[in-house]
């Protein structure tokens, strides 16, 4: 067995632990109301895809003739016909398909539009793939705040208000970047918003990666709440989060003007096509590949019928919760994407980290996120009704004893973020060039030094802390908060230690 430094790889009954657990928890049979969509083989072998994943290992190859190129794809090659089809599913003029998620696209999107010491505008509740690709390209953030809603304790949609005071005064920005669903689901008006950027001639991109649905809901609702219906430039889809695509897959919908070189107000697609090319892997697996033309064939066959199937038992859901008591639902408003369901907890000293335990362990139920006030599941083109009505069933059963058991103020909640919504935790900061010469300090000692990388509560994703930020003694309460009641804070090490610049104490 191979063994690293002293270090034995870890195993679990004869077998690599990571795979023992993806095995055992697959053997559990949980309703899975969190990433990906599909939630399981089942829907690709309803729709006649399941022998794709009957020889996964068989089908894993490289460029061989036949198999197109993901970087050069030809028109008649199945890649080249597969980027066709995506830009006629989502009525854009281009589509490219990425391996690398969201992530991806983000990076590639920013980078191709913006160049050295460029100016953005950007929603601040933004992922923190937006601060890593201006980290890359050295681009200065002009930052937009949404407001909190207090209620929820969430950040509510970006206004076209905020974006056109931003533009003006920063007239020399290149582009706006928004993101609308955010992680749970709050919408913003992108119609409103690019008659803004475009009247003042900039770009809008839109990370749409928890909303690569939305234009299908708004084919068969008659609706117009995606980026593609409400005139984006740049549109990035996570296909893995909501629709059928495997992990890691996605998708990048280019509209407007364009051109291959310069394009005044408009997308340089030479730039946009080697920015890809930089971000990703030079050799894109096969099988997500695969998956995403199992998902385009399911969507152009299936979505008629998936989707209203979706959209009505979403609606179902919302209508039979009511009588709930103990755990609110953030209502299905015109300004929310309804298929993320927010569960708000009212009834101490039940808590969200408690619900979400109970879900998991009592009734076979993981959620997609739990912290001290809210637990959301997330549901997908795969969820049926049979997961919701069991959602209902536990969560009427949890409140009914929540009510008759004093024993629940003990319950334990190892393993499930705690604390508040990370994405309310967004606020103005100084904001400084990002520094080039770095140093490790203890979190307590932060306060008046510029972060050199983010610092981000996983999920939703959004920094509390961007690169070139200020720290603040409010900042460093509330990460530290997070630390110690368990949550996942990336840019925190071990020691407990941040990034900021050297010698950069105010």
């Amino acid at each position: 067995m191979t063994e690293r430094k002293g270090h034995r790889l870890p195993k679990t009954g004869g077998h690599p632990a990571l795979e023992e657990f993806l095995l055992s928890n697959m053997r559990r049979g949980t309703t899975r109301l969190h990433m990906p969509g599909h939630k399981g083989r089942e829907i690709f072998v309803k729709t006649g895809h399941g022998r794709l994943f009957d020889h996964l290992a068989e089908v894993d190859i490289t460029e061989i003739p036949g198999a197109d190129d993901l970087f050069n794809p030809a028109p008649d090659g199945p890649i080249g016909a597969m980027m066709e089809w995506y830009a006629a599913l989502y009525q854009v003029k281009k589509s490219y398909l990425m391996v690398n998620g969201a992530s991806g696209g983000i990076l590639a999107a920013v980078l191709a539009v913006c160049g050295r010491g460029d100016k953005l505008i950007v929603a601040r509740n933004c992922h923190k793939a937006v601060t890593n690709a201006m980290a890359l390209g050295q681009i200065r953030p002009v930052y937009v705040y949404p407001d909190v809603m207090d209620e929820y304790g969430i950040c509510g949609p970006v206004r076209a208000e905020q974006i056109e005071a931003a533009i003006r005064e920063n007239s020399d920005a290149r582009a706006v970047l928004i993101t609308s669903p955010n992680y749970y689901g709050v919408l913003s008006d992108i119609r409103a918003i690019a008659d803004v950027c475009h009247r003042y001639g900039k770009l809008l991109i839109v990370d749409q990666a928890h909303g690569a649905h939305l234009a299908f809901f708004d084919e068969v609702e008659g609706t117009c709440r995606s980026a593609e219906r409400g005139g984006a430039d740049l549109i990035i889809n996570s296909i893995h989060k909501t629709l059928a695509g495997l992990g890691q897959t996605a998708v990048l919908n280019v509209q407007g003007k364009t051109s291959y070189g310069p394009c005044e107000s408009g997308v340089d697609l030479l730039a946009l096509e080697d920015r890809l090319q930089q971000v990703q892997t030079s050799s894109p697996s096969y099988i997500l590949l695969a998956s995403l033309d199992a998902n385009g064939e399911i969507l152009e066959n299936n979505r008629g019928e998936l989707i209203y199937e979706w959209g009505k038992d979403i609606r179902r859901f919302y209508e039979e919760v009511k009588e709930l008591h103990g755990v609110q639902v953030i209502p299905a408003e015109p300004w929310m994407d309804a298929t993320k369901i927010n569960l708000t907890v009212t009834d101490p000293p039940l808590d969200g980290a408690e619900l979400a335990r109970r879900l998991r362990e009592d009734y076979g139920i993981q959620v997609e996120l739990a912290t001290h006030r809210m637990v959301m599941c997330l549901t997908g083109l795969g969820t049926r009704w049979g997961d919701l009505a069991k959602l209902l069933q536990a969560l009427y059963r949890i409140t009914e004893s929540h009510r008759e058991e004093e024993m629940l103020q003990q319950a334990e909640t190892a393993g499930v973020v705690p604390g508040a919504d990370a994405e309310a935790w967004i606020r103005p900061h100084e904001v400084c060039a990002i520094p080039e010469e770095k140093e490790w300090v203890a979190l307590s000692c932060a306060a008046g030094r510029t972060a050199a990388a983010s610092v981000t509560p996983y999920p939703p994703g959004v920094p509390a802390v961007c690169p070139g930020e200020v720290y603040t003694e409010e900042d460093i309460m509330h990460i530290a908060g997070l630390v110690e009641e368990g949550g996942i804070v990336m840019g925190v090490a071990e020691n407990g230690k941040v990034l900021v610049g050297k010698e950069s104490a105010k």
